[in-house]
């Protein structure tokens, strides 16, 4: 399955922590913000009860005109919540979302119109905040929020829209193998070995809960996502920045400690958005079978069944090549990923043949 190829413009977004003055300001919009989502819930599933309808963002804006001076929130604000309402219920399927109330983590969403950056200081609703720019801002800025965390830190989410990079170097076609041992493994023989953030700190995750430390537990369970996001953020980069085409194994196992440790669902996340933007192609290829194939003499003399897991080097019985068990299946996945781009391009020609000046 083809994730992204060629296009002209694409978002990224920027999280810088706000300073603690003036939080207050911020935790009142998060109140009013949150009786604006109520609203529009229970007017929707009004709405479904006596009309059969579902409400659109458009509904919910024309009924929620003119509260701005009421509840002392921009118009901008209140639009975005109803977009976002209308968007998260068609993507659960559901007639009724979850209700906000002071327990939810706090949320105020905006367009670019309702605030003003100047340097570290952002101005909403009438208030400056202060944040910490640890990088330059790129792009222009079309819609972010403020939002909390879990350990009470509040944040500031800029959604930019920001040119295409230029092209990686390398032509190349690059084939990953994922992994729960090594998080990737890829056709050139580079490994990349998985940290194990969560396994390192479980001990002591284990300890916070055991004696009821809530916010000692929290402040650890973010530094351990923060270490497995910096860690895939540096994997995507390099690859993204070297290669211009990768085909990638659809790993599909059942969510456990060690998959979400390894996270390589993040990876294949952030590669898509970091090659599409430097023009590239990112392709998902089924791997079955690609560490049990010769990638030598393609016959299938590798280690089978849960007792072959163990065996990481293993002898082809046919030709004799000795393979590390995820190079050789990074490799098969590269061979088929060229055998579906050749199939797709013969499909492609094969429609254009009764097409006049194709």
């Amino acid at each position: 399955m083809l994730k992204r190829c060629y296009i002209d413009t694409m978002y990224i977004t920027y999280k810088f922590k706000l300073s603690n003055r003036g939080l207050r300001h911020l935790r009142v919009a998060a109140s009013k913000s949150n009786y604006v989502w109520n609203y529009a819930n229970e007017t929707s599933c009004k709405s479904i009860k006596d009309n059969h309808k579902f409400l659109s963002d458009f509904d919910l804006n024309y009924l929620t005109a003119g509260t701005s001076k009421l509840i002392k929130l921009p118009s901008t604000t209140i639009q975005e919540i109803n977009k976002t309402y209308a968007k998260s219920r068609n993507q659960f399927k559901k007639r009724k979302l979850k209700w906000r109330s002071k327990k939810s983590l706090g949320w105020v969403p905006f367009k670019t119109a309702s605030i003003k950056l100047v340097d570290n200081q952002v101005k909403f609703n009438g208030h400056w905040f202060k944040f910490f720019k640890s990088r330059e801002i790129e792009g222009k800025p079309c819609t972010g929020a403020f939002v909390e965390d879990a350990c009470g830190d509040w944040y500031l989410t800029l959604v930019c829209e920001v040119e295409p990079l230029p092209q990686a170097p390398v032509t190349t076609p690059l084939g990953i193998d994922l992994g729960l041992d090594s998080i990737a493994t890829t056709s050139d023989g580079e490994v990349f070995d998985n940290p194990k953030h969560f396994r390192t700190n479980e001990s002591k995750l284990a300890d916070c809960q055991r004696y009821n430390k809530r916010k000692q537990y929290k402040r650890l369970a973010r530094k351990v996502k923060r270490q497995r996001q910096d860690n895939l953020h540096k994997i995507s980069t390099g690859l993204a920045q070297t290669y211009q085409t990768i085909y990638i194994g659809n790993l599909k196992l059942k969510s456990s400690k060690s998959t979400n440790d390894t996270a390589y669902r993040g990876l294949c996340g952030l590669l898509e958005y970091k090659v599409s933007r430097r023009q590239g192609n990112l392709t998902l290829i089924g791997e079955a079978y690609t560490t049990q194939t010769c990638s030598g003499c393609l016959e299938r003399s590798g280690p089978t069944g849960l007792s072959g897991l163990s065996k990481r080097v293993w002898t082809c019985g046919s030709c004799g090549q000795t393979h590390s068990r995820d190079v050789n299946a990074a490799q098969n996945i590269l061979r088929l990923g060229h055998e579906t781009h050749k199939t797709k391009g013969k499909a492609l020609l094969n429609l254009s043949d009764g097409i006049p000046g194709l």
